[in-house]
C-alpha cells in the first residue's frame, strides 16, 4: 500500500484537529507516495527500536510519542535525536505519530483506561470543540471536461486520485463525490494551450461540477492533487468551509473494535467515567494494576480519609502526564479520584488537599497496554481499504526508560 492510504487510515481514527495545541502529531519523516510493506508500533522510538525495525523491514513506524518534538538546528550524527532522524532518512522508513490526537479520538487511549475502571458513562473532561478558525471540514469544487464520447472516464480518475489523496471519506465510506452536468464557456488568450479548441476561440464544453469533502489535514494534499490530474491547463476549482452537526463529529462507529458500549461519543482530552456501581480506592487500584498489567502503583488518598467504603463513584483520568485536567475534573464532574501516570508533588499535595484520591501508575506503563488495541483498530481501517493490508507488528524492544524496584 501507498503510505498516503495508510495515513488516511491511521487518521481515521485519530484525526489530528483533535490534538492538543502543543502537540506536534502527524508525518514526521517519509514521503506519501513510497510504499508500505509493513508496520511496527511502538510508544518510544528509540535505537534500538529503529533496528528492531530494520531487522523485521518495517517500511513505516508508528510511533505514539512524536520523535521531533522541539525544533531541530541540525541533523548529524554527533546529536542522538539528530542521528535517529538520519538514518531514518537514510534507510527510507517513514516515521508517523498520532499521540494527543490519540488520546482524544472516541475509542482512544483514555477511552481503553476508562474501560479498566468499569462500567459506566464517560465523557471528556474538555471536549474538543471546533475552532472558529478550523472548519471541521472543507467542501472542494471543480469543473471535469466529459470526454468526446460522452463518457466520465477522465472525472472517474480524477476522483480516484482526490480519494486517495484523502477527499471524499464520509464515516465508513470513501470516493463520497457529488456530480452535475453542464456547458462551461471559456477563451483562450495568446500563449494558452487548451485541451479543447483554439486559443482566441469562444469554446463551449461539456463539463462535470464535481464534489467533494476534505478534511483540514488533507487540504493541502487533495488541492496538489487536483492540479496535477486534472486534464486543464488552468483548473477551476473552488474551497467551501462546511460546518457539521455534532451527530456527525461524534459518532462512534459499532464495526471498530474499539467503540463497544461504554466508550466515550464524542472527543476531547482526558475522560470522567460516572460508574454504574461505586467502588472502594482500593478495588479501582487493582482493576487498573491488572488492566495495565504493572506490579506497582503510586496511591495518593486525602488526609484522614479511608480506602474502604464506597466512595469511588465518578473517575477521572488522562494517559501520560494528565495533571493539568484534574482541576478541571474536580470542578466539572465532582470527581472522587483521578488516574493518570505522573504528577508533580505539589500537584498531588493540592489534589489529596481538595479531597481527590490519586492514582499514578507510570506514563509510558498507561500508554503501552493500548497498542494490541491500536493494533486491531489499524488493521480494521485498512480492511476498509483492502481485503489485504500490510502486517502491524508490535514492538518488541520498546521498553519504558526505567522501572521500579
Amino acid at each position: 500500500m501507498k503510505l498516503r492510504a495508510i495515513l488516511d487510515a491511521l487518521r481515521s481514527l485519530a484525526p489530528e484537529h483533535y490534538a492538543a495545541d502543543w502537540d506536534k502529531p502527524g508525518l514526521h519523516v517519509g514521503d506519501p507516495d513510497q510504499p508500505v510493506r509493513r508496520i511496527l508500533l511502538c510508544i518510544d522510538l528509540t535505537p534500538v527500536v529503529l533496528e528492531e525495525a530494520i531487522s523485521r523491514r518495517s517500511d513505516l513506524i508508528v510511533a505514539y510519542h512524536p520523535p521531533i518534538f522541539d525544533p531541530l538546528k541540525s541533523l548529524t550524527t554527533t546529536d542522538p535525536k539528530g542521528s535517529l532522524i538520519l538514518r531514518l532518512a537514510q534507510r527510507g522508513l517513514a516515521v508517523y505519530s498520532p499521540h494527543t490526537a490519540l488520546d482524544a479520538a472516541p475509542g482512544g487511549l483514555n477511552d481503553f483506561l476508562a474501560k479498566l475502571c468499569g462500567r459506566g458513562e464517560v465523557v471528556p473532561i474538555k471536549p474538543w470543540v471546533q475552532s472558529p478558525n478550523q472548519p471541521e471540514t472543507f467542501q472542494v469544487v471543480t469543473y471535469i471536461p466529459l470526454d468526446r464520447d460522452g463518457s466520465q472516464k477522465t472525472a472517474d480518475r480524477l476522483r480516484t486520485a482526490l480519494a486517495q489523496s484523502g477527499a471524499g471519506v464520509i464515516g465508513r465510506y470513501t470516493h463520497c463525490s457529488f456530480g452535475a452536468q453542464g456547458q462551461a464557456t471559456f477563451l483562450g488568450r495568446t500563449g494558452s494551450r487548451p485541451r479543447r479548441g483554439q486559443p482566441g476561440r469562444l469554446e463551449r464544453v461539456a463539463e462535470l461540477r464535481m464534489e467533494m469533502v476534505c478534511p483540514p489535514d488533507r487540504l493541502k494534499d487533495v488541492l496538489q492533487t487536483l492540479r496535477h490530474h486534472h486534464p486543464y491547463e488552468e483548473p477551476a476549482f473552488y474551497v467551501f468551509a462546511v460546518e457539521r452537526g455534532p451527530s456527525l463529529q461524534t459518532a462512534c462507529n459499532p464495526d471498530d473494535p474499539a467503540q463497544a458500549p461504554g466508550a466515550s461519543m464524542a472527543a476531547g482530552q482526558g475522560r470522567v467515567i460516572h460508574l454504574d456501581k461505586p467502588i472502594t480506592f482500593a478495588i479501582l487500584a487493582q482493576r487498573i494494576r491488572r488492566g495495565l498489567k504493572v506490579t506497582r502503583l503510586h496511591l495518593a488518598s486525602p488526609t484522614g480519609s479511608s480506602r474502604g467504603g464506597p466512595k469511588i463513584a465518578r473517575v477521572g483520568l488522562c494517559a501520560g502526564a494528565g495533571g493539568s485536567l484534574i482541576d478541571s475534573a474536580r470542578r466539572q464532574h465532582a470527581i472522587d479520584a483521578f488516574v493518570t501516570g505522573e504528577m508533580r508533588h505539589h500537584d498531588l499535595l493540592a489534589a489529596s488537599a481538595s479531597g481527590v484520591h490519586v492514582l499514578l501508575a507510570g506514563h509510558t506503563e498507561m500508554e503501552r497496554p493500548y497498542l494490541p488495541t491500536y493494533k486491531r483498530r489499524i488493521l480494521h481501517a485498512l480492511r476498509q481499504l483492502t481485503g489485504s493490508p500490510p502486517p502491524v507488528d508490535i514492538s518488541r524492544k520498546d521498553r519504558p526508560p526505567g522501572q521500579w524496584r
